[in-house]
C-alpha cells in the first residue's frame, strides 16, 4: 500500500503516471491526444485545479499541476478514470491501463527554481528521448513554449467512445488555458516574464540536446507510426530514481524541511488513523485530502508552523 502524503493549497505539483508495462497506449494521435485533453479538461474544471503545463507521451504522462483548493487527488482520480476508460475503447482493450500510483511520482515542487526546471523537463521530454528537435513538433507536448500562456487548450468529445450506450450529459467540447505558477507571481514576475523564463530555459535545453546528440531525431512521423501495443525496453525504475535526483534538486534546505514535514505528517496521520479505527474522535493532520473529501472527517484547518516557510 502506497504511504499517504500530504495535499497543500497553493502548491504545485510535477505528478508522472506511465502506462501498464510501458505500452504505447497513450500514443498522442489525433483521437488520443483529443481524449487526453477532453477528460483534462473535464477533471480541470471539476476539482479546480489549474494545468501549468503537460506532455503526452507515448507510454506516459508528464504534468505540472497548480494545486489552489488541496484537491489534486480528486482531478487524478476524475481524470485518469476518464481517460482510461476513454483509451481502451479507442485502442479496443480492457482492463487497467495505468501503472498503479507511487509517491516518487508526485514531486512537490517548493521553489521557483525547482518549478522551472520541473516545467522545462516537462517540455523537453520529446526532445529528451529523441523523438523531434523541438517539443512544439511533438503532438503530445501541451502549450507553446514560446508562448506558453496564450495558447488555449481545446478539444471535443470523442465520438469512438461516448457515441455507444445512453446519451451523455458532458458537454460537446472542453478549453482551458495554462496557468502561470503561483510561487512566479508571489515574485512579482508578469506573464511576460514568465513566458521568456520558459522559452530561455527551453532553448538551451533543446540546445544542449542538439550538441550532445549522435543521430538524428526519430522525427514525428516515425514516432507515430509505432503500434500502441508496443512493448519498449524503457530505463529502470532505478534509472528514473537517478533522473529525478539529479534535475530536482531544488534548495537543499527546503529537500530537507519536506522530507520533516512528510515524517510528521505520517505519524500524525497514523495516530488518527489509528483513532478513527477504533471508533474514537480523530483530528486528521492538515493536508489529508480522502478523509476530508470523502469521508467529511475532522481535519486541522491550520498548517504545522515549519510549513509556513513553504507555502507563503
Amino acid at each position: 500500500m502506497t504511504k499517504p502524503e500530504p495535499v497543500y493549497p497553493g502548491t504545485c505539483t510535477l505528478a508522472t503516471r506511465r502506462t501498464l508495462d510501458r505500452t504505447h497506449y497513450l500514443l498522442p494521435d489525433e483521437q488520443g491526444r483529443n481524449a487526453y485533453l477532453y477528460a483534462t479538461g473535464l477533471a480541470l474544471k471539476k476539482s479546480g485545479l489549474n494545468l501549468v503545463v503537460a506532455c503526452q507521451m507515448s507510454n506516459h504522462l508528464h504534468e505540472v499541476l497548480a494545486d489552489p483548493h488541496g484537491r489534486r487527488t480528486l482531478f487524478l482520480e476524475a481524470r485518469n478514470g476518464l481517460l482510461s476508460r476513454s483509451i481502451n475503447a479507442l485502442r479496443g482493450r480492457q482492463g487497467y491501463l495505468l501503472q498503479p500510483p507511487s509517491r516518487k511520482d508526485k514531486i512537490l515542487l517548493a521553489d521557483a527554481r525547482q518549478t522551472l526546471n520541473a516545467i522545462i523537463y516537462t517540455l523537453v521530454n520529446p526532445v529528451e528521448a529523441g523523438l523531434v528537435d523541438w517539443p512544439d513538433e511533438w503532438p503530445g507536448t501541451v502549450g507553446d513554449w514560446r508562448n506558453i500562456l496564450t495558447t488555449p487548450c481545446v478539444a471535443t468529445k470523442p465520438d469512438f467512445f461516448y457515441k455507444q450506450g445512453p446519451k451523455s450529459e458532458l458537454p460537446d467540447a472542453v478549453s482551458f488555458t495554462l496557468v502561470m505558477p503561483p510561487v512566479f507571481a508571489q515574485l512579482g514576475y508578469s506573464k511576460a516574464q514568465y513566458e521568456a523564463l520558459v522559452r530561455e530555459g527551453v532553448e538551451a535545453r533543446c540546445l544542449k540536446i542538439h550538441a550532445e546528440r549522435t543521430r538524428p531525431a526519430l522525427g514525428p512521423k516515425k514516432a507515430l507510426a509505432i503500434s500502441p501495443f508496443d512493448k519498449p525496453s524503457t530505463a529502470s525504475e532505478g534509472d528514473h530514481e537517478a533522473l529525478d535526483k539529479r534535475r530536482f534538486r531544488g534548495d537543499p534546505r527546503l529537500q530537507e524541511l519536506l522530507l520533516a514535514l512528510w515524517l510528521s505528517f505520517l505519524e500524525a496521520y497514523n495516530r488518527a488513523r489509528n483513532r478513527s479505527l477504533r471508533g474514537e474522535q480523530a483530528d486528521f493532520p492538515f493536508g489529508t485530502d480522502r478523509y476530508r473529501h470523502k469521508e467529511q472527517a475532522s481535519v486541522e484547518i491550520k498548517p504545522p508552523k515549519s510549513a509556513a516557510y513553504l507555502f507563503t
